[in-house]
C-alpha cells in the first residue's frame, strides 16, 4: 500500500496461482525411481542433493512405521541402523511398502512432502536408471 496524502491510498493486487508442478503447493505426489539396492542413506542423500528437493535433514514416515526420524536425538539413534540397509531389505522387513506414499518432513519446507518410491528394473544403479517426476 502507498499512502497518497489527500488523494487516498494506492494498492496493487497480484493474482497468485497454484503451480501444479510445485512440490509444496501443487499437492502432487513426487515420484522417485531408484534401484532397490540403494541404501536408505543414498535415498536421503538424493533428496538433499537434487535441485528439485534440496532437503536438509529429512525425516520419513510410512503408513506402517517410522522409516527414519531426525529429532529428537533419542529417536534418531533408535532408527540409525536403517541408514545402512538396502531399500529392498526395508521393504522385506515391512518398514514401508514399494509404491506406498512416504510422508517426508524437513526444516527446508513448511509442509510435508508425499514421496512415492519405485524401484528400477535395472539393478546396476547406473545414473540412467535413476529418475524423478511429479505424478
Amino acid at each position: 500500500m502507498m499512502y497518497m496524502g489527500d488523494d487516498g491510498l494506492y494498492t496493487h493486487t497480484f493474482s497468485y496461482e497454484k503451480n501444479p508442478n510445485c512440490m509444496v503447493c501443487g499437492s502432487s505426489v513426487c515420484q522417485l525411481t531408484v534401484p532397490r539396492t540403494w541404501t536408505l542413506q543414498q535415498l536421503m542423500d538424493k533428496l538433499g542433493q537434487d535441485p528439485q528437493y534440496q532437503l536438509k535433514k529429512p525425516s520419513m514416515t510410512a503408513a506402517e512405521n517410522i522409516v527414519f526420524i531426525q529429532n529428537p536425538a533419542v529417536l534418531r539413534e533408535a532408527h540409525e541402523y536403517k541408514l545402512e540397509q538396502t531399500l529392498d531389505k526395508l521393504v522385506q522387513d515391512k518398514v514401508f511398502q514399494e509404491n506406498s506414499d512416504l510422508i517426508v518432513t524437513d526444516p527446508a519446507i513448511q509442509t510435508s512432502l508425499i514421496l512415492r518410491v519405485r524401484f528400477t528394473k535395472d539393478e546396476s544403479g547406473s545414473p540412467r536408471s535413476s529418475m524423478m517426476s511429479l505424478a
